[in-house]
């Protein structure tokens, strides 16, 4: 597989995985064994997993979707047809951020129900991660790394 993300729990109870040309992947850390967690075959690019210390995890897809799961069964969170580029969400699963190449930073801050923009400045951004205060760190492909000015 060509991974293109991984993400572990705080307390390390859920790993997830994700590649490209392949499925998303849940590593069940008491049976030591991977689990593909969406298979549909309509997908099969994954650019990036997160995962909240509860086990919600959201992931988003070369096909410009942002999805999450919720105990294995996958929905479509955010229909924005964009070039994804990674994904990052707190601790309880609440906020969540999608960066997209040549685009803005998005936030849900509603479980995924609904999206907003965060930042708009126009980046090639290549990835993303929010830590428990909600504040944001990105990197972009120039190599610049740019930091929010106030949490969530």
């Amino acid at each position: 597989n060509k991974w293109t993300g991984v993400s572990i729990s705080g307390s390390s109870s859920y790993i997830y995985l994700s590649a490209l040309n392949s499925y998303l992947y849940q590593y069940l850390t008491n049976d030591e064994t991977f689990l593909i967690t969406q298979a549909n075959a309509d997908i099969s690019d994954w650019v990036d997993v997160t995962c909240s210390d509860n086990g919600l995890a959201y992931a988003v897809a070369k096909n410009g979707f942002v999805w999450k799961g919720v105990k294995g069964v996958w929905t479509v969170s955010y229909s924005l047809k964009l070039r994804w580029s990674s994904v990052s969400t707190n601790f309880i699963g609440t906020f969540i951020f999608a960066s997209a190449s040549s685009d803005q930073i998005y936030l849900s801050s509603n479980y995924g129900y609904s999206w907003a923009i965060s930042y708009a400045n126009t980046n090639l951004w290549n990835s993303l991660s929010v830590n428990n205060d909600g504040i944001v760190y990105a990197g972009d492909k120039l190599g610049r790394i740019y930091r929010s000015n106030r949490g969530i």
